[in-house]
């Protein structure tokens, strides 16, 4: 076979998601102040891949860079060169695991990029846009055929939306969406990135900002629409961060009652709390969906010790209060009283006007 091989994907990613960043086995050197020592250290890695990864502080999911260089404490906001001397990104966070070594990530300079451009465009830090589905694979023929696919279509296959999310006045559970503005989705769920080079479509997602407008193409009820959706901020039941402010409570009867983040989460059960922390509040932390805006995981954090007897003789548990139960508010009215073994009873929680607690 004479000349060189082409790609066999036809479409092309529009120039404004075209990244010319460092490329595969280039080199990368880090300058930062991990321990071990007090002067500065510069470790040499190797750019392994580059695609879209969760990152670990914000619970988002972003373009990353991996290489082959330990990233250990400290490391963490050094910079990242390439072999000219630029920057091309920021150390951030590593991967720990016993089968793994020397797998770090940095963050590359577009992210950084969108970072100050959203704040010198409202102020503020927004937050990445997100679409607010969830979303599987497509890659069985026989799948796509019971979902009434022509042979020439490609995309993924919209298993939730987000009740929250704007698209959700436009998509439905079933829907596959085939592309998004203008760049037509894989079975996999990925999109052109660069010459020979795939990446998840959530990256042109990242590229946009919060309250921006994309042109979605997608298959409904056999039929394939166009229509423009609005991208926002999503809205998490377990929020990630407090944005600096400190946590709200609820003092009632003698009952302190505080909103459930992954900050009380990690002050409570310590920094495994995605092991040690109780399964229910994890399944709502990482499945679990609002139904509004406002919505809120509420657990009860503290019993005093001047709590009414008759309270104080409910809530117990053994010799200690129920600290740490959830109450997944669904209405004013009622709500669900989960304890830490997994069982499940249905309460009515009304306020009296001497501001008194009735579980009934």
């Amino acid at each position: 076979m004479k000349g060189r091989a082409k790609c066999a994907c036809a479409c092309k990613a529009p120039a404004a998601y075209i990244w010319s960043g460092p490329t595969l086995l280039t080199c990368s050197l880090r300058h930062s102040f991990p321990i071990g020592g007090d002067t500065m250290s510069v470790t040499s890695g190797v750019v392994s891949r580059i695609e879209v990864t969760s990152y670990v502080h914000g619970a988002a999911e972003l373009l990353a860079i991996q290489i082959d260089a330990a990233i250990n404490s400290g490391n963490s906001g050094g910079p990242a060169f390439n072999s000219k001397g630029e920057c091309v990104g920021i150390a951030f966070q590593s991967l720990k695991h016993e089968d793994a070594e020397n797998i770090g990530y940095v963050i590359p300079t577009p992210v950084m990029e969108h970072f100050i451009n959203d704040y010198e465009r409202n102020g503020q830090y927004t937050a990445f846009p997100a679409l607010g589905i969830e979303w599987q694979k497509m890659e069985s023929p026989f799948m796509r055929t019971a979902l009434g696919m022509q042979a020439d279509q490609k995309g993924v296959l919209i298993r939730r939306v987000e009740p929250t999310a704007p698209v959700s006045k436009s998509l439905k559970k079933g829907d596959i969406l085939l592309s998004f503005d203008g760049v037509d989705i894989a079975n996999d769920g990925t999109v052109p990135f660069r010459s020979g080079e795939r990446i998840s479509f959530n990256y042109l997602v990242s590229k946009k900002y919060t309250n921006e407008e994309a042109v979605l193409r997608v298959l409904s009820s056999g039929k394939a629409e166009s229509m423009t959706v609005k991208l926002a901020q999503p809205v998490r039941l377990i929020p990630v961060h407090t944005k600096g402010r400190p946590p709200s409570y609820f003092i009632i009867a003698g009952l302190v009652f505080g909103q459930v983040s992954v900050p009380y989460l990690r002050s409570e059960y310590g920094k495994e709390y995605d092991f040690d922390a109780p399964v229910k509040l994890l399944d709502s932390m990482m499945h679990a969906m609002a139904d509004k805006p406002d919505q809120q995981v509420v657990v009860l954090c503290q019993v005093s010790d001047y709590t009414p007897f008759s309270l104080s003789a409910f809530m117990r548990v053994g010799d200690q209060a129920m600290c740490g139960k959830a109450l997944f508010f669904k209405t004013a009215s009622d709500t669900l009283v989960c304890d830490s073994l997994g069982s499940c009873m249905y309460s009515k929680v009304g306020f009296a006007d001497q501001q008194g607690l009735a579980l009934c």
